[in-house]
């Protein structure tokens, strides 16, 4: 060991987290570790308590990893066994980097030591290569994580679909991690479950699978961690995904989601990594960087949904405003002007569109008039009664009102799904003698309330149409007295109160307040009022109300 009587050895800490950087000479025995007894301590969660040595002996230093869990690397070099260090090499213990530097100090200027040694600590040369180091690794770092950040959100700035989102982020990635293959895997299903939803990989080929258990061990464990030869680590090594594809080394970070304030975040996938090569490894450097990429991707993965369910939110509210439109058109627009009668007839839709539909036709002698209530709501409702509506349209005046109802019926029911239907009301007044004939397919009852204040429900006819194409129906007949007025309305009207009774007879009572000379529109204006008074659930269902009033100056 007389060649180490003119040499020492020592370590520059280039970076550690929430550490100074410093200087330490070396021993004949020097332990590097997170413990307390190690002549090197540093408070790094990635290291070993007793990570690794550093020897003299031979007038060298050797480097010697102590079973470490992370790993040693020297140059990014996975250590095995002991390693001579050579001047300026990096050696990476967690997430601690240390340079070596190997010096002479025979010098003109220096101090004789007892042993015949010269020492001189710190001397201008040596303080000025020192800081060198220092200032070069600790800004190549931190300027290559500026350099990736800014390339990274100036390439996600402008919003994109997500399967070239995912192409951007996994380019982005590659550019800056030395891996070989990269995937972007989201939580999809029920269960959740991770999905592949884009590939990359430097050589063109695309990546059919990836290893579950690794999926599962960054989503399990939430954390973001690199095996740098999982041939050392017991729990995948003997994995058959990882042995065919003969992965060497992997990496893992989840993509979190936290975009709302006070919200903890919760998880949408991962990105995964992996090399057949151990060389370059891949290290905890890269690591830090793709946690960074991984925290920007997750942020911009919600993003682009949040636009896109938004635009796709504005383009159904269009295709609703123009949906309610066209149904607009198909409603009378107005009721027709009949001599000696008052009618009115409108639908209130609990969305924007609905299934309710109602129908006028006069034709100088007969008012022909329709009420229907389609099953469902919304968009697939209102198609359906636009389909009633032309098929009532082109069957309504075919012979008598059973037989227009039968053929209405079979139409419908070759037009409408197998688990949809439609209770309908259908009917004609003889305008010259109030005579009125009607069929009701399973509709509310109608009611007919004569002058002197009596009073009935018009329920013959048969069951709901669109369900059952055989079916027949039976006519019913009343006549309207003059000043008689008779409701036709959908269960939208009658179920704000809770009995059926209790409907029939607060119609009764709301039109008898009205005098006879009331006219139709302000008698369903009240009618209106006062459901909306009766129930808390104003918009829970379609509804429609068609007034027929005979007035009381005409005799037959």
């Amino acid at each position: 060991m007389e060649s180490s009587k003119h040499t020492i050895f020592e370590v520059v800490v280039c970076s550690v987290r929430g550490s100074t950087s410093r200087r330490a000479r070396l021993h004949v025995r020097t332990t590097v570790g997170r413990a307390e007894d190690n002549d090197l301590c540093f408070p790094d969660a990635l290291m070993s308590r007793h990570h690794a040595e550093f020897q003299l002996h031979d007038g060298a230093c050797y480097l010697v990893d102590l079973d470490s869990s992370n790993g040693t690397y020297v140059n990014d070099i996975g250590l095995r066994g002991e390693q001579v260090l050579h001047e300026g090499d990096t050696i990476t213990v967690g997430e601690t980097s240390l340079v070596f530097h190997e010096k002479s100090l025979l010098s003109d200027t220096g101090e004789q030591l007892a042993d015949g040694t010269v020492s001189r600590e710190v001397i201008p040369e040596t303080t000025r290569s020192t800081k060198k180091a220092i200032d070069v690794t600790d800004l190549i770092s931190e300027d290559r994580v500026l350099g990736v950040l800014c390339r990274a959100t100036n390439a996600l700035v402008v919003h994109y679909p997500l399967p070239d989102l995912f192409n951007q982020i996994l380019d982005a990635i590659l550019d800056s991690i030395p891996a070989q293959r990269a995937a972007i895997m989201l939580l999809e299903g029920q269960p959740l479950v991770p999905t592949l939803k884009a590939t990359r990989t430097r050589f063109g080929n695309a990546i059919t699978t990836v290893s579950q258990d690794i999926a599962r061990r960054a989503l399990n464990d939430r954390v973001a961690f690199v095996l740098r030869d999982v041939l050392d680590d017991p729990e995948v090594r003997d994995r058959a995904s990882l042995r065919a594809d003969a992965i060497r080394s992997v990496m893992c970070a989840p993509l979190w989601s936290s975009l709302n304030p006070g919200d903890h975040g919760h998880l949408l996938g991962l990105v995964y990594l992996d090399s057949q090569s151990d060389v370059p490894p891949l290290t905890y450097r890269d690591l830090q960087v793709l946690t960074v990429l991984a925290n920007v991707t997750a942020t911009k993965i919600e993003s682009a949904r949040l636009l896109e369910e938004n635009l796709l939110k504005r383009r159904l509210e269009e295709d609703l405003r123009l949906a309610a439109e066209i149904q607009s058109d198909l409603l009378p627009r107005q009721a027709p002007v009949i001599p000696g009668y008052d009618v009115d007839g409108t639908t209130e839709p609990c969305r924007m569109v609905g299934g309710d539909y109602f129908d006028f036709e006069y034709d100088g002698e007969y008012l022909h008039l329709a009420l229907a209530d389609v099953s469902g709501k919304g968009i697939g409702a209102a198609m359906l009664m636009v389909a009633l509506r032309a098929t009532v349209r082109a069957h309504w005046r075919d012979g008598s009102l059973p037989e227009a109802t039968v053929r209405i019926n079979r139409t419908f029911h070759m037009t409408v799904p197998s688990d949809k239907y439609a209770t309908f009301f259908v009917a004609r007044l003889e305008l010259r003698t109030g005579c009125l004939t009607y069929v009701n397919a399973g509709q509310n009852k109608p009611l007919l309330i004569q002058p002197d204040g009596q009073w009935q429900s018009l329920g013959v006819g048969g069951t709901v149409v669109g369900a059952f194409p055989e079916a027949s129906y039976q006519q019913g007949a009343a006549v309207l007295e003059p000043g008689a007025r008779l409701l036709v309305f959908s269960d939208g009207i009658s179920e704000s109160w809770a009995d059926p009774d209790l409907a029939d007879r607060q119609l009764v009572a709301i039109s008898q307040l009205r005098g006879r000379d009331t006219a139709a529109a302000a008698l369903r204006a009240d009618i209106f009022h006062a459901v909306d008074q009766a129930s808390d659930f104003k918009t829970a269902d379609d509804r429609t109300l068609l007034v027929i009033q005979r007035l009381a100056n005409m005799t037959s």
